[in-house]
């Protein structure tokens, strides 16, 4: 038996910051996984927006650690309230984000973008950032389902077309 994992719906209008995880405790606080955010930059967010029927939530909120942050919303006042939000994604709009410094970008600039050889040709969709510690690394997977690891540096990363959600990449020693 092969199983296979449902590819998500990408909308390239949304920055998407993470799923929320299970309930905790009984208030109606749930815990996240961010996307490469930093939960105090969602306290700036007016508001966030859930895949579900695009329900708008406002956070009361944060606390925990940047590993685990730990989420109040408004209007979620209880462990069934905070039950119905299990597994939901978190997006905002692009201009609801502050600006960043040169040659920083959002995790949300990569995830689910079209990574594009210098030539033009089509390598595949960023499907992950893993965090390494040192480095960040994009797992790419290409159009016949394989898995290619690229550095999230200059030197591999040459251009980043966020408008156009398409990033050029230069693969250290691929063999085609």
């Amino acid at each position: 038996m092969t199983l296979r994992r449902k590819k998500p719906k990408v909308d390239l209008q949304k920055i998407y910051l993470g799923r929320i995880l299970r309930p905790h405790a009984l208030k109606g606080e749930v815990k996240l996984s961010l996307f490469g955010c930093d939960p105090i930059m969602l306290e700036e967010l007016e508001c966030v927006y859930v895949d579900q029927s695009d329900r708008v939530l406002k956070i009361e909120y944060i606390r925990g650690t940047d590993k685990a942050p730990i989420v109040k919303f408004e209007g979620v006042n209880s462990r069934e309230g905070s039950d119905a939000l299990y597994g939901l994604v978190l997006w905002a709009e692009p201009g609801q984000l502050p600006d960043l410094e040169d040659d920083f970008f959002y995790e949300a600039d990569f995830l689910y973008a079209q990574a594009q050889l210098p030539s033009g040709e089509v390598l595949g969709r960023i499907d992950q950032v893993i965090e390494t510690g040192a480095i960040d690394v994009l797992l790419i997977r290409t159009s016949n389902g394989e898995e290619v690891l690229i550095p999230a540096t200059r030197e591999f990363v040459h251009e980043i077309r966020r408008e156009d959600s398409i990033i050029v990449v230069d693969p250290p020693e691929l063999d085609w």
